[in-house]
């Protein structure tokens, strides 16, 4: 399954075709890889330290709807 990746930040008119990695900048037609925005240690770091990323998905699911009922 194709993904935009935690973090990406993709350009104004891209178009995406393939999965973009965690913390990559992406634009152009078809969308590639400009740059990184951190080193893959940072991004280790960032994915490990994240506390979303170990909730259970029922979880985050249950928090986004209370958000949107505001």
């Amino acid at each position: 399954m194709e993904r935009i990746g935690i973090g990406a930040v993709v350009g104004a008119g891209s178009i995406v075709t393939k999965s973009v990695p965690d913390f990559a900048v992406v634009a152009g037609n078809p969308a590639r890889v400009l740059r990184m925005r951190f080193s893959e240690s940072q991004i280790e770091r960032l994915i490990l330290e994240s506390p979303w990323e170990r909730c259970p998905e029922d979880y985050v699911s249950a928090v986004r709807r209370l958000s949107l009922e505001d």
